[in-house]
């Protein structure tokens, strides 16, 4: 059995505009984030026709490795991820239904660097996030969840 812990919360308006920090998130099924761009349906790629996730999760251990080994001058909130998390591998959770606190997720898909992120950062940001850009959620239950909430099978 394996638990992790989410370090950071993340959400943006609209499309282009900065991500910014909250303690605390409303998960909606079929919506995302309330106060998201994507909840909105104002988001770069809202009108996808491959979007199937409600959320996104990425590491902050990626996001660490990434700023050693790449030499880039990047935060938890560079990757436009909405939930950082920390102490397990979230790739692993493709298929696999997990609990956040006490809402109920399933992983959907590893989701690589947006090309929109990549023109943001040069490529360079797209290249170090190449297979480790994060999981993209389907939310399956209402509720609200925090920064320090443990999240397990």
């Amino acid at each position: 059995m394996w638990e992790g812990l989410v370090v950071a919360l993340y959400i943006a308006p609209a499309a282009d505009e900065p991500m910014q920090t909250i303690d605390k998130a409303h998960l909606v099924p079929g919506r995302g984030i309330e106060g998201d761009r994507y909840y909105h349906r104002t988001g770069t790629h809202s009108d996808d026709d491959d979007t199937c996730y409600d959320v996104t999760l990425i590491e902050s251990e990626v996001i660490e490795a990434v700023k050693q080994h790449h030499e880039l001058d990047i935060d938890a909130s560079t990757p436009r991820r909405n939930i950082v998390t920390r102490g397990f591998s979230v790739n692993h959770l493709v298929n696999h239904v997990f609990r956040i606190g006490d809402v109920t997720l399933r992983g959907v898909a590893l989701r690589g660097p947006c090309p929109h992120l990549m023109e943001m950062t040069s490529h360079k940001l797209g290249v170090a996030l190449m297979h480790r850009g994060g999981l993209g959620a389907e939310i399956l239950s209402d509720g609200v969840i925090h920064v320090g909430d443990r999240i397990r099978e």
